[in-house]
């Protein structure tokens, strides 16, 4: 049972970004309203052209034709052994044999044929363009051939009849002709034996006139004949059999009279009756497997009676004719033996079934000729003129009547695969028209420039990059304006001006997010991290400095950078605040670097420790973890400055050292990819990153981008 599924509305976060992502999507739109109208215009121009000039609609013409199977005569049907002439007729049309030999008619170039009209047509191409179908219930199988003009359908359809007619040729032209000879020959004969049977009539009736004979006289002369016929069947059976127990005998090195005494043994009785059983358990499986599920008792009773059955009669087969001449000299595997073991046994059955049938035969026809006999003469002969005479007469009319459907056929067949209708073009075009192409060109050129112009754009956009930079860093984003990304110095809070007093609570309020996630946990050592050494880079510090010792608390700054400190020495100055007494259990080393350490002139609670005094404890990691906890008691805040961004490995290990990171990112071109490599070194650092500042020109990008909210 599955769990219901509860539908949660979103939160209303989630519902003000969405509304802020449609704000910037249609903020984007209006900005860019020009370019968008331009490329819609452009582009529906293109597309207006390109349907009116270079699009072409494709129409498709069709030539039919219906074929006749009944009009194919008979014997074609039984010759080729078809089961479903329909299907199999259907089936050979749409071969690749008949496609390969349609080809072939096509590009062979013939003045006599019409058809070579394109050299470069391929069977694969014609398995698409010519289609042959059986349509239901009828006895008719539809041609078809497509292509793009009238006169390209009709040919193609020419060649694949001309084809079909050509390779069916042994099935229809030579068969039917055969068959017509065969008939007339036959219709000759039978009136020819007619013609003398009245003729003896006659005579026999100038002779002794008519004559009265009765019906049992009559019956008796159309038993003999057919006993007679009867005789004559078996005679010929008992003829094929003995011919097909040769050839078996030969095949198996045995002589015919060894081979036909096999049944010597007694053998042949129970056989008959094996196979009788076998036949009859056989029909009676086929039977009620129609109607009972293939897991009822009766019916696996009766399988495994079957099987019984045919090893009962292998087992004879092989003793009756196998063993007993287990010496000869046999040349064939023993599989082949086998079945022609068991052929010859099947044969030599009904070989004897036949010998006992022809004695009853002959003695029921030796008894009606005695009984005819007893007759008086003149009636026997009168009533075997009139039955022969009454036979003849139906031989001829059903070989007439025969003869007269076969004409009929042979017609038909030349008549119905001659018939090609005349194709027309049509009025539609197969694939779309130039006006609803026209019309979908457009409103793709409507939906297009706008959908990815506005879609560039906001990928392009500060919201958009901060969603990115959050998800990645998985901190807080904040965003300092600046006048322009060239400035050297950028807004300074303790000028006293217009800029700096409207920026100066944004800087108060993001110290104050640092103080509070630094404080909570009892920390106040953290890691200023820039990603350059850019002058933008160092006004930001010096504003977050300042904010830091703003409520007159000492701060310690840390400049760990190897290349150029980031506070110049025109801001230092001596400390215009005294310094607090130095705590008992300061090591010397470190409380004469206290009592030696400026002041930054323009902050008075802000005392720093430049590169001369760092550079040995930035290659030292244990000196500089006692330094940092003997300071952090003293200072309130810490402020360890680094750069370029995580360059080295010594500032990396100092890292490990201090409480939190506070990341400051440059006017980087690249900046997610900065993000990202910036990710990856963070990843070794076991280190909580407070916050991400990132310059921001007004209306610019990143470092230029345009300003938005902090997280």
């Amino acid at each position: 049972m599955t769990a219901p599924v509860h539908l949660t509305r979103p939160s209303e976060e989630e519902a003000e970004i969405f509304l802020i992502d449609l704000e910037l999507m249609a903020s984007i739109f209006r900005k860019n309203l020009p370019l968008i109208v331009c490329t819609t215009v452009l582009m529906m121009a293109i597309s207006c052209a390109y349907a009116l000039f270079v699009y072409r609609e494709n129409f498709t013409s069709s030539a039919t034709i219906l074929l006749n199977l009944d009009a194919l005569p008979d014997e074609n049907t039984e010759k080729a052994n078809l089961t479903n002439p329909f299907i199999t007729q259907e089936t050979f049309l749409n071969s690749p044999y008949m496609m390969e030999a349609v080809s072939l008619a096509v590009r062979e170039p013939d003045s006599k044929k019409p058809l070579a009209f394109n050299s470069s047509i391929t069977p694969t191409q014609l398995s698409k363009d010519l289609k042959a179908f059986h349509i239901k219930e009828t006895s008719f199988i539809k041609l078809q051939a497509d292509a793009n003009s009238p006169k390209r359908a009709k040919t193609l359809l020419e060649a694949y009849l001309s084809t079909y007619i050509h390779e069916l040729d042994t099935i229809t032209s030579s068969p039917m002709n055969q068959t017509f000879a065969a008939l007339n020959k036959q219709l000759a004969d039978s009136k020819k034996k007619l013609a003398e049977t009245n003729q003896a009539l006659n005579e026999f009736q100038k002779q002794f006139g008519l004559i009265d004979v009765d019906a049992e006289t009559q019956l008796l002369v159309k038993t003999v004949d057919r006993l007679e016929r009867t005789k004559e069947e078996v005679e010929e059976q008992i003829a094929a059999k003995h011919a097909e127990i040769e050839r078996l005998s030969s095949q198996l090195n045995l002589d015919t009279e060894t081979a036909i005494a096999s049944a010597a043994k007694g053998q042949n009785l129970a056989y008959i009756k094996l196979v009788q059983d076998l036949n009859d358990a056989e029909q009676d499986y086929a039977i009620k497997s129609l109607t009972y599920a293939p897991t009822n008792p009766n019916l696996k009773k009766l399988k495994q009676k079957v099987d019984v059955l045919r090893e009962q009669i292998d087992k004879m087969s092989l003793q009756m004719v196998g063993e007993r001449h287990a010496n000869n000299n046999i040349v064939i595997s023993d599989d082949v033996r086998r079945d022609l073991v068991t052929e010859l046994a099947v044969t030599e059955a009904d070989y004897a079934a036949l010998q006992q049938r022809l004695p009853v035969v002959q003695q029921h026809l030796q008894e009606e000729k005695t009984s005819l006999q007893g007759m008086p003469d003149q009636h026997q002969t009168y009533a075997q003129l009139m039955f022969d005479r009454a036979e003849q007469q139906k031989l001829v009319k059903m070989l007439t009547q025969k003869l007269q459907e076969f004409n009929i056929k042979r017609s038909l067949t030349q008549d119905t695969l001659s018939v090609v209708d005349t194709p027309r073009l049509p009025t539609k075009p197969s694939n779309l028209n130039r006006f609803s192409l026209m019309i979908f060109l457009m409103a793709a050129s409507l939906l297009i420039p706008t959908s990815v112009i506005i879609l560039v754009k906001y990928m392009l956009s500060p919201v958009f990059l901060d969603d990115r930079i959050r998800s990645t860093l998985n901190t807080d984003l904040f965003r300092i304006p600046i006048t322009n990304s060239a400035n050297t110095l950028l807004i300074r809070l303790n000028q006293n001006t217009k800029a700096s007093r409207a920026l100066a609570p944004l800087y108060k309020s993001m110290i104050m997010n640092f103080k509070l996630k630094s404080l909570s946990k009892g920390q106040n050592t953290l890691a200023m991290v820039t990603s350059s050494d850019q002058p933008i880079n160092q006004g930001i510090l010096m504003n977050m400095i300042e904010q830091f010792a703003a409520e007159n608390e000492p701060v310690l700054v840390i400049d760990l950078n190897e290349h150029k400190r980031l506070l110049g020495d025109t801001d230092l100055g001596p400390a215009t605040m005294p310094l607090p007494d130095i705590p008992e259990g300061m090591s010397e080393n470190v409380a004469a670097l206290v009592r030696q350490m400026p002041a930054v002139a323009d902050s008075p609670n802000v005392y720093y420790l430049g590169t001369q005094h760092t550079t040995k404890l930035l290659h030292n990691g244990k000196e500089f973890q006692i330094l940092i906890s003997e300071l952090k008691t003293y200072y309130k805040w810490i402020l360890v400055l680094t750069s370029p961004l995580l360059e080295s490995y010594a500032a990396n290990r100092v890292l490990l050292n201090l409480d939190g990171i506070v990341l400051i990112l440059g006017s980087q071109k690249h900046l997610i990819e900065e993000v990202e490599q910036l990710r990856q070194q963070l990843e070794h650092i076991n280190t909580s990153v407070l916050g991400t500042i990132i310059p921001t020109v007004h209306g610019g990008q990143p470092a230029g981008a345009a300003s938005s909210k902090t997280s």
